[in-house]
């Protein structure tokens, strides 16, 4: 991609995602002049709109008038009014991860993919680099609990952030770091249902990396330690296996924090970490963390004290209050989980936390292809809380599949195990409704999902506030 200093304005369709709003920031602090457009009004389109960026709320091709390049988000489909007047116009279209691998050109590169923890693996490292006086610059696909908004423009040498394998997206890139923090069966559509071609995919992206980088990647995950004989650059293994590079061991879980020993062999060096995340695979995110500011040679000081104080990433294991009187005693959570394995990952995690109390999961399953893809291991994970509220699949612009409905995952369930105890919920009055009338003592109530359901924690908050914060 050309130089784009000269460009007037760059049009971003689809800007408010979570991903093209943190790009739009980054660009605007770059001196470029950014507008943008998406079909509805969000907590990011307002944060954009707060900062002085123009967004058009509603998809028109007026939008795209004298605009030099449009950059548009994979959520956008071909049809888009403004798409087919880019096209009819002669009008540059790049797909956001272009833009961002473009802009991560120009500086030193890293970056962390996978199936899961890439938010909170790329949050750690960027604010380690903060932390550490290195003025990174950081794109991430979630929002920091320390910063209203998800990315930064520094003038520091490094840029940071999270890459997409669900439309290979992420082969754009030429990063002098790269993270392979996991490889799980996900997003098979873009990879002709083969987990042979998703592994590939995995391994094309780490032999993308600069012939004098390190590729960091999970020695725990199976997937991921099976491809490393066929990546050819220097690798880092990290995890709670002993023949690790850089290795936790001792690890010990709170409520409010947990903490572990952490070795890197090649240093000979053990040192102790704190940190407010909780759960083992948040321990091998820190730990993804800890290698790659080693490498480049932050100090173990600074690391130590920059992981004590991360304040966390919102809907990652978000514990959003405690409510009690005399009668119900409830813990609130968020998270965004949404594949089995995020919601295995998420219920070990509180089990660690609480172990005496009850969980009672509010969850809404993400597209129809993933849940008739993983129904069986859906069944198992779901199968294993003490009491599930299922919302109908959040379609994220997929058409549905017959047969597959929230409506007859229930039954399975109740098939599957004579002691599974749910329901299935038809809409948010009626979730409202059953929170109310329950009496939840020495209970979690942990909220999960990546799609509409992002908003229900927060009106559950206040539910639960006026019920028994009294």
């Amino acid at each position: 991609m050309n130089n784009l200093s000269n460009l007037k304005r760059i049009h971003m369709i689809g800007i408010g995602g979570v991903g093209m709003s943190g790009i739009a920031e980054l660009m605007m602090n770059m001196s470029f002049t950014v507008t943008g457009s998406d079909i509805t009004m969000n907590h990011a389109v307002k944060r954009l709109l707060n900062i002085g960026i123009s967004v058009t709320i509603g998809h028109d091709k007026s939008n795209i008038t004298d605009a030099d390049i449009i950059v548009y988000s994979s959520a956008i489909k071909k049809d888009n009014c403004e798409i087919r007047a880019a096209q009819s116009n002669n009008i540059p279209l790049i797909k956001r991860a272009e833009i961002l691998s473009y802009l991560m050109s120009l500086k030193k590169g890293i970056t962390i993919s996978g199936s899961h923890g890439k938010t909170t693996t790329t949050s750690l490292v960027a604010h380690i680099f903060s932390e550490a006086g290195l003025d990174p610059t950081y794109v991430i696909g979630g929002k920091l609990k320390s910063d209203d908004g998800n990315s930064r423009f520094g003038l520091g040498d490094y840029f940071i952030s999270e890459t997409d394998e669900s439309d290979k997206s992420f082969l754009y890139f030429n990063p002098l770091i790269s993270v392979i923090t996991n490889i799980d069966r996900d997003h098979l559509e873009a990879y002709e249902n083969s987990m042979i071609e998703l592994e590939n995919a995995f391994i094309e992206q780490a032999n993308n990396t600069a012939l004098e980088g390190y590729v960091v990647i999970c020695n725990d995950d199976i997937r991921s330690r099976s491809i490393t004989k066929k990546i050819n650059r220097k690798i880092i293994s990290y995890g709670f296996s002993t023949d690790s590079d850089v290795m936790v061991n001792n690890y010990r879980c709170g409520v409010k924090s947990s903490t572990f020993d952490v070795t890197i062999k090649s240093e000979t060096i053990t040192f102790s970490i704190e940190t407010i995340l909780t759960g083992k695979h948040n321990a091998l995110n820190t730990l993804a963390a800890i290698a790659i500011a080693s490498v480049l040679g932050v100090n173990i000081d600074k690391i130590q004290k920059a992981l004590k104080s991360f304040s966390g990433i919102s809907r990652r294991l978000e514990v959003m209050g405690k409510y009690s009187n005399k009668d119900e005693d409830i813990i609130l959570i968020d998270d965004y989980g949404h594949h089995p394995t995020e919601i295995r990952n998420t219920l070990n995690a509180i089990k660690e936390m609480w172990p005496h109390r009850t969980i009672n999961l509010i969850f809404q399953p993400h597209r129809f292809s993933r849940t008739k893809d993983l129904l069986e291991q859906y069944i198992n994970v779901l199968s294993d809380v003490d009491f599930l509220y299922l919302l109908d699949i959040y379609a994220a612009g997929e058409v549905a599949i017959e047969g597959i409905e929230s409506k007859s995952l229930i039954n399975k369930l109740h098939d599957y195990s004579p002691n599974f105890k749910g329901t299935y919920i038809e809409n948010k009055g009626d979730l409202m409704t059953k929170i109310t009338i329950s009496e939840l003592n020495n209970d979690v109530l942990l909220v999960m999902g990546a799609g509409s359901i992002g908003s229900y924690a927060a009106e559950i908050h206040t539910l639960l506030s006026n019920k028994l914060n009294k």
